[in-house]
Order: structure tokens, then C-alpha cells, then sequence
């Protein structure tokens, strides 16, 4: 298996805040896509997050960045909050480091949404910083899909 357009177009919609697109993209990608998505997605805050968090980042900063994130997010609602423990365990993963997974799986791709969404909105000033992202992204999350046999 490998990463869809209609995978791709559903992320970049996200990425570019197009929540409309973002939404209807993503109901007709239905549950046979999931996969796909989740590892591009995932693979899109593997490389949003290793520009964000150069050599020489602690624990305690990814600590202070995902109690940041959250407090930021209060005010959106209770619905868009997601575990602490699980925003730190996904983000050490994305960015290089053995960690066991903790949290549901869809408490840990909440978490990656959120943290995703943060990253792009500083991250990703122009339409051709999305595309380099989803281009990388894309490459990786293949390359994962294909280790796991998908």
C-alpha cells in the first residue's frame, strides 16, 4: 500500500487550514484509507517537528511544549484536548527516540492532529513549504507502510 492522492489532498487540505475540504475530503477517504492517512499524517509530524526541535532539545522542553499546546487549546474546547503523557510519548516517537506507544490509538492520533496543526501553523508560511512537507512526508510514510507489510 501506498500513500492515495485522495490521502494527500486530505493533509494538505488540513495543513493549509481548508477545514471544509479537510472534512469532506476526509469522510470519503472511509475506514479501507485509514492506514494511509494515519502514516502520512504521522510521517508529516515526523518531519514538522524535527525542524521545530533541533540537536540539543530535553525532555523537559518537549514537556513545556506540549503543556503550551494544551493550554492554548483550552479555549477551543474540551473536545480538541488530548492526554499529556500521550502528546509527549508521540512526540519523542516522531521525533527519533524508543519509546513504548502509550495512550488508545486514537488518543495518540488526536494527539498527533493537535500537534500537527501547531507546528504547520508557524511552520508552514507559504503553499510551497506545505508541498516540500507533504512531499517528505509522503516518501516516509510509503517507506513505513511498506516495513509494516501494508
Amino acid at each position: 500500500m501506498h500513500v492515495t492522492d485522495m490521502q494527500a489532498a486530505a493533509l494538505r487540505a488540513f495543513l493549509v487550514h481548508d477545514s471544509e475540504e479537510a472534512a469532506t475530503l476526509t469522510r470519503r477517504l472511509g475506514g479501507t484509507d485509514s492506514p494511509g492517512y494515519e502514516y502520512l499524517a504521522l510521517a508529516a509530524l515526523s518531519a514538522a517537528a524535527k525542524r521545530c526541535f533541533q540537536a540539543g532539545y530535553t525532555h523537559a522542553d518537549l514537556v513545556r511544549y506540549i503543556a503550551a499546546l494544551r493550554l492554548r487549546r483550552l479555549a477551543d474546547g474540551e473536545q480538541y484536548d488530548f492526554d499529556p503523557v500521550t502528546g509527549e510519548n508521540v512526540l519523542q516517537s516522531v521525533l527519533g527516540q524508543s519509546v513504548r506507544p502509550t495512550g488508545a490509538p486514537e488518543e495518540r492520533f488526536r494527539a498527533v492532529i493537535a500537534l500537527l496543526d501547531t507546528f504547520t501553523e508557524t511552520g508552514l508560511p507559504t503553499g510551497a513549504d506545505v508541498d516540500g512537507l507533504l512531499t517528505e512526508a509522503r516518501e516516509l510514510a510509503d517507506q513505513w507502510l511498506a516495513e509494516q507489510g501494508l
